[in-house]
């Protein structure tokens, strides 16, 4: 499998992209640092590797642009053809250029028809707004809400700075722990051939 866009090739994750992944520089908004790539050991990068591509319901893709990986797709939850659940992330460096439009917009082609899946999941925090508007452009459909909770309360500290006020309706005190607000969405192979061509020039 490889696909083509403007700027991007995607194609199967190899274990060098890892390795260059781990290089990517941190984000440094603090809503962001959870997409940060933790320091690993190249034993780790090997068993993370052989971990996501042995897995039958899973698969990985690298997003390279001019040689460099600037990016990774990937699908989990596989069930057959019929359904799978998105993940993408940018390096921080990348970001800010609509490369992850860009790569959704080849991807959501490729598997949807070559692919032959009939239905694309996801779930996006409700914080991280900028990808919420890119998935609704591309047609997914809100379903439902959920909660998660946040874990290490340090993630959630930047929350008392006045700057990100605004973010505050995104989380929720429950039982003793801060939760984070997330959106399931989702979208068809119908959905997608009825709208990709608003969304190509529009």
């Amino acid at each position: 499998m490889q696909v083509r866009t403007a700027r991007l090739v995607i194609r199967p994750l190899q274990r060098a992209d890892v390795d260059a992944i781990a290089i990517w520089q941190p984000f440094a908004d603090p809503l962001l640092a959870k997409y940060n790539v933790p320091d690993q050991s190249a034993q780790e990068r090997d068993d993370w590797f052989a971990l996501r591509t042995g897995d039958p319901t899973r698969r990985e893709f690298a997003l390279e642009a001019s040689g460099q990986v600037v990016g990774r797709i990937s699908l989990r939850d596989i069930d057959g053809h019929t359904s799978a659940r998105l993940g993408i992330s940018i390096g921080a460096e990348f970001v800010n250029h609509g490369l992850g439009a860009e790569a959704l917009t080849g991807f959501l082609d490729w598997y949807f028809d070559e692919g032959g899946f009939s239905v694309m999941a996801l779930d996006v925090s409700a914080s991280n707004r900028r990808s919420v508007h890119v998935y609704q452009k591309l047609g997914f459909r809100h379903v439902t809400d959920l909660y998660r909770p946040v874990g290490d309360e340090a993630v959630v500290a930047f929350l008392d700075d006045p700057r990100y006020a605004d973010l505050r309706a995104y989380f929720r005190r429950q039982d003793g722990q801060t939760e984070a607000l997330f959106y399931e969405m989702e979208l068809t192979r119908q959905e997608w051939q009825a709208g990709k061509e608003v969304i190509r020039h529009g």
